[in-house]
């Protein structure tokens, strides 16, 4: 009786006008893929595919990398549509093989279940175009384990990523007719790199800070861009235990070539413009940053002139190679730096697991002040007569500075240093006109004298 049905279906199906094909025209019922093209003359098939290609170019793969997941157009990718491979297999249908192949198509037909998928093929310069650019954008070099000093954590290395565009390439192609939405990125891993320097490093605690105060005048902006080059190159500093830490090796030598500018600096008790002014106002900040913390106080001096921005025995002048400031990390621990030049504000923080002192007092004890010289000197720009304080004068003072520590009690020190320190009086410079007379000429105020300084001063942190 089945035989019988294939018969009569067989007879029906040739019998059938709509069914057969006529020359030059697509089987009935055949599609490609959801469209339908039976029917359709075979010269207007090639339009019709170019149609169907553009739309089906335009919908999405989805690239994979990890958890991401991005789309990208087929046409982006470099795939398109194999033309004449698929109109060569429309047209075949209903016209290839035996009668029994004939039969079974044209049975399909009939019952409207000739489905022809669409077939893409891999335009490879288009894809490696595409796939460059990508690998530029995803390409990543590893990382290793850096200091968020702001936070005060060690921030984990990160691993290096390199994307394989002819493996990519590949595996697009591999899958372009699978059905599969999703195309794996071939990637390689580097892995992060280790830094023995951040092994079990401690950042938790503030052992010791100092703040000092600069201008936000555009008279300044050359020696607040010279705190900022200088505080960067001793940011970020890790001293080990028992590791000293020199300000001039590790700042260098302060020229232009450095990305230093010209400000004012002080030289032989005057202040004039020199190359870096403002280096001695970050080595007094981490001085002072240093002296409460704990830290050993290897070698310093003060400035020749007491300092505006600090108070006189926290200061630390340096002048590239001879004077120097050096610190030694005492503790069986390292100690981080930390330095910030903004908003007007010099901060130094010294960083770590807890310290052992409950707190460290600053004192200072004036022994003698000093009476400075007065100088003049002719001056023909000034009219005659005229007479101008250039310089201030500044006493000299000898004074006395002592470091207590406190331990858990906080009641009486345990422990406690001691220097005596000297600042030379700073001539006052009056310079006198020798020029013509100029009537409408308007002398400049004189600066306010040098402020008395207490007897004693403490400071504790």
């Amino acid at each position: 009786m089945r035989l019988l049905l294939y018969i009569g279906i067989l007879l029906v199906v040739f019998a059938s006008g709509s069914c057969a094909p006529a020359d030059g025209e697509v089987f009935a019922g055949v599609t490609l893929g959801a469209v339908p093209v039976g029917g359709m003359a075979a010269k207007k098939l090639p339009a019709t595919l170019a149609t169907v290609e553009r739309v089906l170019l335009q919908e999405s793969l989805y690239l994979t990398l990890g958890s991401e997941r991005f789309p990208v157009t087929r046409e982006k990718l470099g795939l398109q549509l194999d033309i004449p491979a698929l109109e060569r297999r429309i047209m075949r249908v209903g016209r290839r093989g035996g009668w029994w192949q004939t039969f079974k198509e044209r049975v399909r037909a009939w019952r409207k279940r000739i489905r022809i998928d669409p077939r893409y093929v891999l335009n490879a310069e288009v894809a490696r175009a595409y796939f460059v650019n990508l690998k530029e954008r995803i390409d990543s070099t590893a990382l290793g384990p850096r200091l968020d000093l702001d936070q005060r954590k060690v921030i984990a290395g990160q691993p290096g990523i390199k994307l394989r565009v002819f493996d990519t390439m590949a595996t697009l192609r591999r899958l372009a007719n699978s059905g599969a939405q999703d195309v794996p990125l071939d990637v390689s891993n580097t892995a992060a790199p280790k830094v023995g320097a951040f092994d079990k490093l401690e950042l938790g605690t503030v052992l010791g800070e100092f703040f000092t105060a600069y201008k936000l005048t555009d008279s300044a902006k050359d020696r607040t861009h010279n705190l900022k080059v200088a505080a960067a190159k001793l940011d970020g500093t890790i001293l080990k235990p028992g590791e000293e830490l020199s300000y001039n090796k590790k700042v260098g030598k302060r020229t232009a070539a450095q990305g230093y500018r010209m400000a004012a600096v002080i030289t032989q008790g005057e202040l004039i413009d020199g190359m870096a002014g403002g280096a001695c106002q970050i080595s007094s900040t981490l001085f002072g940053a240093s002296f409460f913390a704990g830290l050993d106080l290897v070698s310093s001096r003060p400035h020749t002139i007491p300092s505006g921005y600090i108070k006189m025995g926290l200061d630390a002048a340096v002048a590239y190679p001879h004077v120097d400031l050096v610190i030694r990390n005492p503790y069986p621990f390292p100690v981080v730096i930390h330095f910030t030049v903004k908003r007007g504000r010099v901060r130094a923080q010294l960083l770590g697991p807890k310290r052992p002192w409950r707190k460290i007092t600053f004192e200072r004890t004036l022994l003698e002040e000093l009476p400075f010289e007065e100088l003049e000197r002719e001056d023909s720009r000034l009219p005659k007569g005229i007479r101008v304080v250039a310089q201030a004068g500044i006493p000299g003072f000898k004074l006395e500075r002592r470091r207590l520590f406190y331990g858990a009690s906080g009641k009486k020190p345990v422990k406690s240093e001691s220097r005596k320190l000297g600042y030379p009086p700073t001539k006052q410079i009056i310079k006198i006109g020798t020029g013509d007379p100029n009537p409408d000429y308007k002398a400049p105020k004189d600066r306010p004298p040098f402020g008395k300084v207490p007897p004693t001063f403490t400071l504790s942190q």
